[in-house]
């Protein structure tokens, strides 16, 4: 606890700018806070709503009329409202929702155009591969006949559903690819380490050759919009930035992170 309460005027400085004065880092902390008056009133799904606001507000605040021209991928996405909320603002914008888990009631079905954009896939963060999703290729759409039926259990029903995804796919990316607007990652409650893995696939894009033009330049801008939580799920191998903690001199091995990243449930 000392360590922490030493290094924390310095993790202000490095993050924040050297000139952040203790009022205006109280002015941040109240602002990333409800009113107490709120957060009794509010239900379940009153405050789920008020969240994916308030988070749609920033992504607009950060891109403006760039969003419509963007693709939004939305980590963790259980129903999908966050993506959504955005997507509603900002009409012409195409959607990725990525979940391990399958989901009841997906809001993404209660839209007019529920075909127009949005693609869901049911896999973990550390699966999706957004770099390679990003990049142009030419791909012929394949039919449900080409799908070997003994590697799908005998289910034609599954090969139906693998040529619809793949056709959905398709709409999603269609031209202009990479999308002129960039690329936004949203989440919202990405849990301790998923955060991390959200990071690490955008710092991928800088490592795809097919995203450089000739001078080495990225040619899609990245842009991320995230609440995150359950900081005590965070783990050492894949934490984004382990040097920013050895500098403040918090953590070096795994059982120092381990023990710091327990302390978080204290704040």
């Amino acid at each position: 606890i000392a360590r922490i309460e030493e290094a924390f005027p310095d993790a202000v400085r490095l993050a924040l700018g050297a000139h952040t004065t203790p009022a205006e880092v109280e002015t941040l902390i109240d602002l990333s806070l409800l009113p107490s008056e709120c957060s009794c009133e509010l239900g379940h799904a009153d405050k789920h709503g008020e969240q994916n606001k308030a988070l749609a507000n920033l992504a607009d605040g950060l891109l403006s009329k760039q969003l419509a021209k963007s693709v939004v991928v939305e980590y963790g996405c259980g129903r999908g409202g966050l993506a959504l909320a955005i997507l509603e603002a900002n009409p012409g914008a195409r959607g990725v929702l990525v979940d391990r888990d399958t989901r009841k009631h997906k809001l993404e079905n209660r839209r007019e155009n529920r075909d127009e954009g949005v693609l869901r896939v049911r896999m973990d963060i550390s699966d999706f591969d957004l770099a390679a999703f990003l990049r142009v290729e030419e791909t012929k759409l394949p039919k449900a006949s080409d799908f070997d039926l003994q590697t799908l259990s005998n289910c034609s029903r599954t090969a139906q559903r693998l040529e619809e995804l793949w056709a959905r796919a398709a709409r999603v990316r269609s031209a202009p690819w990479p999308p002129e607007g960039g690329v936004l990652v949203c989440a919202k409650h990405l849990c301790g380490s998923a955060t991390d893995l959200a990071l690490h696939s955008l710092t991928a894009l800088r490592e795809e050759p097919g995203l450089h033009d000739a001078t080495g330049k990225l040619t899609v801008q990245a842009f991320v919009c995230c609440a995150t939580c359950c900081h005590h799920r965070c783990d050492y191998d894949t934490y984004v930035n382990l040097d920013f903690l050895k500098t403040l001199v918090i953590c070096h091995t795994p059982a120092e992170f381990s023990e710091f990243a327990s302390t978080s449930g204290w704040a």
